[in-house]
């Protein structure tokens, strides 16, 4: 009898050690993991539910985006210096302004700081004569009449033969893309 219930508790001890504890480390591994899989299941299913506001505040962004790349001069048989000119040229006519161009030439193109170099910034050197008030009304116009163009580099050089106008010479420089291919592809569309 006594090697029976040696036996039977040996029985036992095996049966737990070798059955029934696996199955209830494998009981609590999947567990653990059910909890996990059932977490990431409804984080899925909270972003599938804000998919139409997603959708929404992207078309948003998209269409604010196609708003301001309005803004952002695109070459004119290859070249950026016509449509600046014509816009210069007409900055200087509104509200009959006694501004005389007399040249508009190319400066530079610089390139804007930072990994993702997806500006540049076009510069075209403007030689005109003005008085400082007309002076003023001309650069207020070029600045609205683009959101991304700068006035600077400002020499001012008086003329002897008429003190109310001056001889003056500014670069304005417009923002352009550095590659036109690289537009986001809903640009890229939307000019087709």
């Amino acid at each position: 009898m006594v090697l029976g219930a040696i036996v039977g508790c040996g029985a036992v001890f095996a049966v737990i050690y070798f059955v029934i504890s696996p199955v209830l480390s494998s009981w609590k591994a999947n567990v653990s993991q059910t909890k996990e899989i059932h977490a990431e299941l409804d984080d899925i299913r909270e972003v599938i539910r804000s998919r139409p506001d997603i959708i929404q505040q992207i078309d948003g962004v998209q269409e604010t985006i196609k708003q301001l790349s309005k803004h952002i001069s695109l070459p004119q048989l290859g070249n950026y210096l016509l449509e600046m000119e014509e816009t210069i040229r007409v900055c200087s006519s509104i509200d009959d302004m006694d501004v005389e161009i007399n040249d508009i030439m190319d400066n530079d193109v610089l390139t804007l700081p930072g990994k993702e170099n997806t500006f540049k910034v076009y510069r075209v050197r403007v030689t005109a004569i003005a008085g400082l008030h007309d002076l003023v009304k001309f650069f207020d116009h070029i600045e609205t009449s683009c959101s991304y163009v700068s006035v600077s580099g400002l020499t001012i050089l008086p003329s002897q033969e008429d003190p109310e106008h001056h001889h003056i010479s500014f670069i304005v420089g417009w923002l352009i893309w550095s590659d036109l291919e690289k537009r986001p592809a809903f640009l890229l569309e939307a000019n087709e």
